[in-house]
């Protein structure tokens, strides 16, 4: 089956990354059009680690959104 995520993508490396397009309205508050982490080598720690670097924009922009 395999990691499935609209924002989780396995690169020719191996590894997998996380990257989350920034709404167009708040792209001059974050700075950037989109948010880019590498997650991990494996499969099984890129599932582990997704939780951790999902909230972190999330928060960013749920609290850029309210503001």
């Amino acid at each position: 089956m395999g990691l499935v995520s609209k924002y989780v993508q396995r690169l020719k490396s191996g590894l997998y990354r996380y990257r989350m397009q920034v709404p167009g309205r708040l792209r001059d508050a974050v700075g950037k059009g989109e948010i880019v982490r590498v997650l991990e080598e494996s499969e099984k720690e890129a599932l582990r680690a997704y939780p951790h670097v999902h909230a972190e924009p999330e928060r960013l922009l749920t609290e850029l959104k309210a503001s």
